[in-house]
C-alpha cells in the first residue's frame, strides 16, 4: 500500500534554485545569497530583479525595472470602482485575490507563458498591488485615496498612499526590510497552489490568485490575523505575562513571528527585532501603518 503523507510536509514536488532554508541551522538564502547579507543592503527592487533573474541588478538594470514598476502603479477607473463597492469590514486578503483577478481581465494575452510577457505581467502585478490594497485601507476608514506617485521607491509609495505625506527614512527602511524579508521562503503552500495553476495553462494572474487565496488561510500568511488579534487581546505591556501564563494553562495556541520550519532562531527575527524598537512609537502618529479603527478583521 502507498504511503500517504498528509499534506505536503516532507513531499518533494520540484527542484529550484531560487530559495534554500536550512531549518535546523536558521539559515535562508535567496539564489544564494544569505538574508544576512541582503536585508542590511538590499532594497525591495534590487531583490525582485535578483529571485526574477537569477542575479542581482547592475545600476542600469535596476533603474530599468524600477521605472516599469513606477509607470504601472496607477489603476483605471473600473479598478477604482469595484474596491469602492466593496465592503469596509472585508478581508483584505480577499480584496487583494478579487484585485488581482480584475486587472488580469485587462491582460490581452491571458494564457501566455513565456519568460518575457510573463515577466511584463509580474510587474503588473507588482506594481497594482500596492495601490490596489492602499485604496481600500484609505476608503474604509473614510478618506479619499491618494493617487501613487513614479518618483518614489516601492516601499515608499505604499506608505505615501496610505498617509498622504512622505514617509520618514525609517519607516521606508522599517517597510523595505520587511518585504525583504518576506519576498522567498520557498516551496510554501501559495507557491505551490500557483504551480499547481500555472501547470493547468490557466493563466498568470490566475496562478497568482490562487496563491494569494492560500496565503489568506490561518495556517500560511493569515498566521499574522492571528497574531495581531492576540496583540489586541493583550492591550497592554502589564497583561503580557498574565495573559501568556493563561495561555499556556489552557494550552492554547500563541501565534508569533518566525516560521515552524526553523529549529534554530528564524532568520529574519534579528533583523526585524533590529527595526521595531525604532518604529514602535510612529505608527501611533501615523507616519508608519496605519492601525484600523475597527477591530472587524484585524489582519493589518
Amino acid at each position: 500500500m502507498a504511503d500517504v503523507k498528509s499534506g505536503l510536509e516532507g513531499v518533494i514536488v520540484a527542484q529550484q534554485d531560487i530559495c534554500c532554508i536550512d531549518g535546523e541551522k536558521g539559515a535562508l538564502l535567496y539564489r544564494g545569497y544569505h538574508i544576512d547579507e541582503l536585508a542590511p543592503h538590499a532594497s525591495f527592487e534590487e531583490v525582485v530583479y535578483l529571485l526574477w533573474h537569477g542575479k542581482l541588478p547592475n545600476q542600469k538594470e535596476l533603474d530599468g525595472l524600477k521605472e516599469r514598476l513606477a509607470v504601472r502603479r496607477a489603476l483605471n477607473v473600473d479598478h477604482v470602482k469595484l474596491i469602492q463597492s466593496t465592503p469596509k469590514t472585508a478581508l483584505p486578503m480577499s480584496v487583494c485575490r478579487t484585485g488581482v483577478s480584475q486587472i488580469g481581465l485587462y491582460d490581452p494575452e491571458k494564457i501566455t507563458f513565456d519568460q518575457e510577457t510573463s515577466l511584463l505581467k509580474a510587474d503588473d502585478i507588482l506594481s497594482k498591488m500596492p495601490t490596489i490594497m492602499a485604496t481600500f485601507d484609505r476608503l474604509r476608514r473614510g478618506l479619499k485615496p491618494i493617487p501613487s506617485r513614479e518618483d518614489l521607491s516601492h516601499a515608499a509609495n505604499f506608505l505615501w498612499m496610505l498617509n498622504g505625506k512622505e514617509p520618514t527614512p525609517e519607516a521606508e527602511q522599517g517597510l523595505n526590510l520587511y518585504l525583504v524579508l518576506l519576498a522567498e521562503h520557498g516551496f510554501n503552500a501559495s507557491t505551490f497552489a500557483c504551480r499547481v495553476t500555472a501547470g493547468t495553462w490557466a493563466g498568470f494572474y490566475s496562478s497568482v490568485v490562487s496563491g494569494i487565496c492560500a496565503l489568506s488561510g490561518h495556517a500560511h500568511g493569515g498566521a499574522v490575523q492571528e497574531a495581531m488579534t492576540q496583540f489586541q487581546e493583550i492591550g497592554n505591556v502589564d497583561n503580557v505575562q498574565p495573559w501568556f501564563e493563561g495561555r499556556l494553562d489552557s494550552k492554547k495556541r500563541i501565534m508569533g513571528i518566525g516560521h515552524r520550519v526553523y529549529k534554530a532562531m528564524d532568520p529574519r527575527a534579528p533583523h526585524l527585532r533590529d527595526k521595531v524598537e525604532a518604529l514602535a512609537g510612529q505608527s501611533e502618529q501615523g507616519s508608519f501603518i496605519p492601525v484600523p479603527t475597527h477591530k472587524v478583521h484585524p489582519n493589518w
